[in-house]
C-alpha cells in the first residue's frame, strides 16, 4: 500500500526487463559468431537503460493504485515514451532472435534443428507480441489488453518448452 514504492519497484523492473530481452538475442548471436554485433547491440542497450532510469528517476511518480470492479492493477505514472522505448526495443531484439534463430537452424542441415529452431522462434514471436500488446497497446489498464498479453506469454511459454523438448 506504499505507491512511492510500487513506483521505485517499477522503475527499476526496466534494468531487469532490458537484461532480459538482451540475453534473448546474444544466444542467437553467439550461435551464428557474430561478436562484434553482440558487442554493438549490448552497448546500444546499455545506453538505453541508462537513458531509461535516468529519465524515470528525473520524472518519477508514485504509481497510482486503480480498482475497477473485480480488476485491481497499480499503475506504473511512468510518460508514455518510456513504454514505447521498452516495447520497440523490445519487439526489435526479438525479432531479430527470432531471423537468427532460424538463420541457425538453416545453416545447420539438420531437419530436426530446423524445427527445433522453427517452435523456438515462435514462441519469441509470441512473447514479442506480449510485449508489444504490454508496453505498447496496453499503456493504460485495460482488462482486455492484459488478458491477451498474459495469453501470449503462456503460448510463449509453451512453445519454448516444446522446443527444447523436441
Amino acid at each position: 500500500n506504499n505507491p512511492t514504492f510500487v513506483g521505485m519497484i517499477f522503475l527499476t523492473s526496466y534494468i531487469l526487463i532490458y537484461v532480459n530481452i538482451t540475453h534473448f538475442l546474444i544466444i542467437p548471436l553467439r550461435f551464428l559468431n557474430l561478436w562484434k554485433l553482440e558487442k554493438i547491440i549490448v552497448s546500444i542497450i546499455l545506453i538505453l537503460v541508462i537513458f531509461t532510469i535516468s529519465f524515470g528517476i528525473l520524472n518519477f511518480k508514485p504509481a497510482v493504485f486503480t480498482a475497477k470492479g473485480d480488476f485491481i492493477y497499480w499503475l506504473p505514472k511512468v510518460k508514455p515514451m518510456i513504454r514505447i522505448l521498452i516495447g520497440l526495443t523490445s519487439a526489435i531484439l526479438g525479432l531479430g532472435f527470432v531471423i537468427s534463430f532460424f538463420i541457425a537452424g538453416k545453416k545447420s542441415g539438420e531437419n530436426k534443428v530446423l524445427i527445433r529452431s522453427i517452435i523456438l522462434g515462435g514462441g519469441m514471436l509470441a512473447l514479442v507480441t506480449a510485449a508489444v500488446v504490454n508496453y505498447l497497446a496496453g499503456a493504460t489498464p485495460s482488462p482486455i489488453f492484459l488478458l491477451l498479453g498474459s495469453m501470449f506469454s503462456v503460448l510463449s511459454a509453451l512453445l519454448f518448452l516444446a522446443g527444447v523438448l523436441y
